[in-house]
């Protein structure tokens, strides 16, 4: 059923088209999330009704914080479902096995042992027809803040008592509690680009500016890289590098020097 899912009155008939248990499913701009909560407090949803919200969570802290109240208003916090669904993919779900699972690797899991860690994301796509979302968005809000940040703490917190939601949720918070940027110095430490025209695979490809859609004047970031560290008893000293970048391997453009803590 196609609606506008901000209009009070496509939502009524959506939700009147409803069997059983009623669960509705963002993955949607933050800015409609919104709207669209809005509009459902206005007409109410079902009891029993559960909320499931893809990232990004409101753009910041702020933003996220009133998204709470929205959705409070609505249902409980138990009926309420954050989701990244990086963390769904094996190679992601793998690093709890690799870690708890094998008795070889995970003593070793230190900074007595580990140099440093790297996170990385890289796409070999070009905007292909994202403009209407990335251009608000950017690498870095896009993928390090949520995706990249949440492998993080799958590589860095401490076996949780259980696997169970709450358990692994609070092992995450504690990572994220003890997390900065390395020595606080973002000037220093975290980089931000975006790329100019060239070729992937023979495919030529417009500088990112020139796509369509996009205002170069937001100045929107196409790769993002960030040093954090993480000082907990486990890791810290230890660099943990995260980046992602959109159209990696593009022949054409400028090189660029990684920046590393010494």
């Amino acid at each position: 059923m196609a609606a506008d899912v901000t209009d009070d009155g496509d939502l009524r008939r959506l939700l009147a088209c409803r069997r059983g248990r009623l669960t509705l499913y963002f993955a949607l701009p933050p800015a409609v999330t919104v709207e669209s909560c809005r509009a459902l407090t206005r007409i109410g949803v079902p009891d029993g009704t559960r909320m499931v919200l893809e990232k990004p969570f409101g753009t910041d802290a702020a933003s996220a914080a009133a998204l709470n109240e929205l959705l409070h208003a609505l249902v409980p916090e138990s009926h309420v479902h954050r989701v990244d669904h990086f963390l769904g993919m094996s190679t992601v779900l793998n690093i709890l096995g690799v870690r708890f699972a094998n008795r070889v690797i995970e003593p070793l899991l230190t900074a007595e042992h580990v140099e440093a860690v790297d996170i990385v994301f890289d796409e070999t796509l070009g905007l292909e027809g994202r403009a209407g979302f990335y251009d608000e968005t950017g690498a870095l809000r896009d993928m390090i803040q949520s995706h990249l940040l949440q492998v993080l703490t799958f590589a860095a917190m401490s076996p949780p008592s259980t696997l169970e939601q709450l358990d692994v949720r609070d092992a995450k918070a504690e990572v994220l509690r003890a997390t900065h940027v390395w020595g606080g110095r973002p000037e220093r430490f975290s980089r931000r680009a975006r790329y100019t025209a060239g070729t992937i695979d023979g495919r030529p490809l417009p500088s990112y500016v020139d796509e369509a859609g996009i205002d170069a004047a937001r100045r929107t970031d196409t790769l993002a890289e960030v040093v954090f560290a993480v000082d907990t008893w486990r890791w810290a000293g230890v660099p943990f590098g995260t980046r992602a970048e959109a159209n990696r391997g593009l022949r054409g453009r400028s090189s660029r020097r990684r920046r590393s803590p010494s």
